[in-house]
């Protein structure tokens, strides 16, 4: 009997093991996608631009941002060019995090 319970056991631990590598891999692959996106210099100059244009107006805006501050921003990453699907790269982009939180969300 106690034989089958270290058994039982030694295989969930081994069941959950793979699961945190696998989603430790994907994550990881994930976050470098992220990151390459972010650093992306027509992405991070656009990013810098609207941070600096908030800063500076954070009074008058309420600490707001607006929809045709977000609308002119997803325009300008559209220009950049799409995929043979039509997606931009914001597009892909929030494809990205949705996938990373499923994966958050499936762990637990």
């Amino acid at each position: 009997m106690s034989f089958c319970i270290v058994i039982c056991l030694s295989s969930e631990i081994v069941l959950q093991t793979f699961q945190v590598n696998f989603t430790y891999q994907f994550l990881r692959k994930k976050f470098f996608i992220f990151s390459q996106f972010m650093f992306d210099e027509h992405i991070k100059s656009r990013l810098i631009k609207d941070i600096r244009y908030f800063r500076e107006n954070k009074t008058q805006l309420e600490q707001k941002y607006s929809y045709e501050r977000a609308d002119k921003f997803n325009k300008g990453i559209r220009k950049l060019g799409l995929t043979a699907d039509g997606l931009s790269y914001l597009d892909q982009f929030r494809m990205l995090i949705s996938h990373i939180g499923k994966m958050h969300v499936s762990v637990h």
